[in-house]
């Protein structure tokens, strides 16, 4: 079995309260012909680390990392030094940036390259240098030096604003669920809270499950950031046949509380699955569908994904 996806969402760490922080990926360092590929992995993790430790970047980590490409498919090399590869990397990966680079060899220095590349423009935001006439045992402080150079030498400040009063929001209830008024609806009776709106509402179409791993991970609904794909037992509290809501697909009718946004997808996109498949749930006919990986959208499929989290943590 596939470990949970919910796993996954929680790969970023939640940025400090008035600090900007830029969600990044890092490829694999290349080495020179002298640093073992072991050795060149490990000082990957010390970069993300050395990154992460800045206060300007959320990082994915290795296995993380490995999980979303292998979803999508990612045949290139793990070190992926061309920018196109690197670009479709941060497609695949759903951040903004990226973080590439290389250590090599000047006579009898190291010398450590990276670049952050932004994804949207496929070009190079920044390129750092940082070289030392040490060991390859000590080349920890010099990714270090790389990373602070990377993120910029002014630490970050944190935004000053007048606390303005908190509006207060408007709640509905509909039987257990209560429509919080921030996009949110709360189960008082399983204790979950969902996206009140599924992707489909959204983006306006279906969803890949590679794709929904990225979108629900990006997700700041309610001003919450724990969001996580549902198992297709959290999924089927939500389906009664009693409830009818028009879904997007032909006008056809689904089964789920009015309480959530109507014309939205017909199947919704579960966490359960394996390594060759992924669970789906119908909210058409209540049934459970395996889907072969890599799935794909087509006219007929129509599928997307509703977030869930548990309420009050």
């Amino acid at each position: 079995m596939m470990k949970r996806l919910y796993l996954i969402i929680s790969i970023l760490v939640v940025a400090s309260p008035g600090l900007a922080k830029t969600q990044i990926a890092v490829v694999e360092l290349k080495p020179s012909e002298s640093i073992r590929q072991e050795t060149a992995q490990v000082l990957t993790d010390i970069l993300r680390s050395a990154l992460f430790d800045t206060g300007k970047f959320d990082v994915i980590n290795r296995e993380d990392m490995q999980d979303l490409l292998k979803e999508a498919q990612f045949q290139e090399s793990v070190y992926c030094d061309k920018t196109s590869c690197i670009v479709q990397m941060g497609k695949y990966l759903g951040v903004p940036k990226m973080v590439a680079g290389k250590i090599g060899k000047l006579g009898t220095k190291f010398v450590i390259t990276l670049k952050l590349i932004d994804i949207s423009t496929a070009r190079n935001d920044k390129i750092v240098n940082e070289k030392c006439a040490c060991p390859v045992e000590e080349l920890d402080q010099s990714i270090a030096k790389a990373a602070e150079k990377l993120a910029g030498s002014a630490p970050l400040q944190p935004t000053i604003s007048v606390p303005q009063p908190t509006p207060k929001r408007e709640t509905k209830r509909f039987e257990h669920f209560i429509d919080n008024g921030d996009g949110t609806v709360t189960d008082t009776k399983t204790g979950l809270m969902w996206t009140k709106k599924d992707s489909w509402n959204v983006t306006g179409g279906c969803v890949t499950y590679s794709e929904s791993i990225s979108y629900v991970r990006q997700l700041s609904t309610g001003g919450f950031s724990n969001w996580r794909i549902p198992t297709i037992n959290e999924l089927r509290t939500l389906y009664d046949q009693k409830y009818s809501v028009i879904s997007s697909y032909k006008g056809k009718k689904v089964h789920y509380p009015p309480v959530f946004e109507s014309m939205g997808a017909s199947r919704h996109w579960s966490s359960d699955g394996g390594s060759k498949w992924v669970q789906s749930l119908s909210f058409s006919n209540g049934r459970k569908y395996q889907n072969q990986r890599p799935t794909k959208c087509t006219k007929s499929f129509y599928v997307s994904v509703r977030a869930v989290r548990r309420a009050g943590f």
